[in-house]
């Protein structure tokens, strides 16, 4: 049976839960405090470079979550160059680029451009890390399928995006340290 399509932004602005689980047994918790830091390290890294603004994200024991604000517009030459160079510098495999290497620019605008880039990029970095770092003798895939989304609202307006659904899910996804009685107060979890 084939895989269903992925919603995604396109050209119009849009806030999008972004979710996933480690590949374990239901109690366990493969995600030490040092693997939680160097995920979030590596969300605030990879949103300089792609297009995802991020609004919250909640780093936990066996899975993630990460909303994200996702602009319909695409970026312009200067700052694909911009982002590009920024991101892969001092970087054999990615020599910087110019305004006119037009050829890159268009692959890359639509590549930041793309949240399954993102994600990929997220979570293939992410396990290549945690195989070499954490757990040295494994192999493989760490998660347990593909990511999931949502599109929690797609607008014409990012202002109009307010108190709704982006709201309610930052909400869920602060609350989850609190609802699984790692803390007594959402704001002391150190990997939100």
């Amino acid at each position: 049976m084939p895989r269903k399509a992925r919603l995604k932004h396109v050209t119009q602005d849009s806030c999008m839960h972004l979710y996933n689980h480690v590949a374990c047994g239901r109690r366990e918790y493969p995600l030490t405090d040092c693997a939680k830091e160097h995920f979030i390290k590596r969300v605030q890294s990879l949103s300089t470079y792609f297009q995802a603004e991020i609004v919250s994200v909640t780093v936990m024991s066996n899975h993630f979550h990460i909303c994200a604000f996702c602009s319909g517009d695409m970026f312009s030459d200067q700052e694909v160059v911009d982002r590009y160079n920024l991101f892969y510098t001092d970087n054999d495999r990615h020599p910087q680029i110019e305004l006119t290497d037009q050829h890159i620019i268009t692959h890359e605008r639509l590549r930041m451009h793309d949240v399954s880039e993102f994600m990929k990029e997220l979570q293939c970095g992410f396990s290549r890390w945690f195989n070499k770092a954490i757990q040295p003798d494994r192999m493989g895939t760490l998660w347990a399928g593909r990511y999931k989304s949502t599109i929690l609202q797609a607008s014409e307006s990012r202002a109009a995006m307010g108190n709704s659904a982006l709201f309610h899910c930052v909400k869920y996804v602060e609350l989850n340290p609190f609802r699984a009685g790692m803390v007594d107060d959402p704001g002391d979890y150190e990997f939100s």
